[in-house]
């Protein structure tokens, strides 16, 4: 016996989600979903032989897999006794496993439809199918985003012609809050990271620049971040007041924009430390604000 995890990706069609459907109008539970997003993750304990992962049967209107898009699963199989989703954010998805005891696993990719399977083994009996490998030990380079620091932060190159704020977004994250201020290049420019300071302050009042016009943010300390060579005078559509609520960040609001100066200021429930990530493919600026 084994324990078998199966997630479904991508674009899915009614018959692959369901069988004995000659169109998806014949069935009101067929559906299509975007290429890229988890439609569907299945849990179940099979023998061996089983070739499940490759086809199921079903009927009309009988989903072939039992759970569908849930972010925590407790099937008590053997091996398997919760499956979590952890995060969902800039595009990167993980799900945690909780297993019964340390166990082997093997990994399977399939097509037709996108499908990660995941083996675990459940005995040490002999089988006729090759043998699961040991699940390995993921280095911390693999996973570690590096250290929180009180520290201010700096980086980036004030270079070429200003990028261009298209996108600020707010979220949580286990053991941190997140900011991240999304660029794109002009016409003809090419894509960099600005030149960016954040500077941690001990109270959540600011000055807007260049009017010098006072402004407190909820919370009681707060970091300003200022970016050199960039703008979102014509890009940025969003919303220059965010009130996310989060644990840490309070507030997120823009305190200036003028001659390709850039400026905004967070207000923390606290003083946290932080840390930044650059990343490109769009270009980002991410800062973690670290939780109780």
């Amino acid at each position: 016996m084994k324990s078998k995890i199966l997630l479904a990706l991508g674009m899915l069609s009614s018959s692959a989600l369901t069988s004995g459907c000659s169109t998806a109008a014949n069935c009101p539970t067929c559906g299509t979903t975007q290429n890229g997003t988890v439609v569907a993750i299945a849990t179940m304990e099979v023998p061996q032989s089983s070739p499940f992962g490759k086809s199921s049967p079903s009927s009309c209107g009988q989903p072939m897999f039992p759970w569908l898009i849930a972010t925590d699963l407790t099937p008590r199989l053997s091996a398997v006794r919760e499956i979590a989703q952890l995060g969902n954010f800039e595009r990167v998805l993980t799900y945690g496993i909780g297993l019964s005891s340390s166990q082997c696993v093997r990994v399977l990719p399939l097509s037709n439809p996108s499908r990660l399977v995941i083996d675990v083994a459940t005995s040490g009996s002999a089988s006729t199918t090759a043998a699961p490998t040991p699940v390995p030990t993921v280095s911390p380079s693999g996973t570690d985003l590096g250290a929180f620091s009180c520290l201010d932060h700096s980086g980036g190159a004030d270079s070429g012609l200003a990028m261009q704020l298209t996108a600020v977004r707010v979220a949580h994250q286990p053991g941190y809050d997140r900011i991240v201020f999304e660029f794109a290049p002009q016409t003809g420019g090419t894509a960099h990271l600005p030149a960016y300071t954040v500077s941690r302050q001990a109270s959540a009042q600011f000055v807007k620049d260049p009017s010098g016009q006072a402004v407190t943010l909820r919370g009681s300390a707060g970091l300003r971040i200022v970016f050199h060579g960039a703008s979102g005078a014509t890009s940025y559509t969003g919303s220059r007041d965010l009130t996310p609520g989060l644990p840490v960040v309070q507030e997120v609001e823009q305190l200036g924009d003028f001659e390709a100066v850039l400026s905004w200021g967070a207000g923390l429930s606290q003083a946290s430390c932080l840390r930044t990530l650059e990343l490109s493919n769009p270009t980002r600026l991410v800062i973690d604000v670290q939780t109780p």
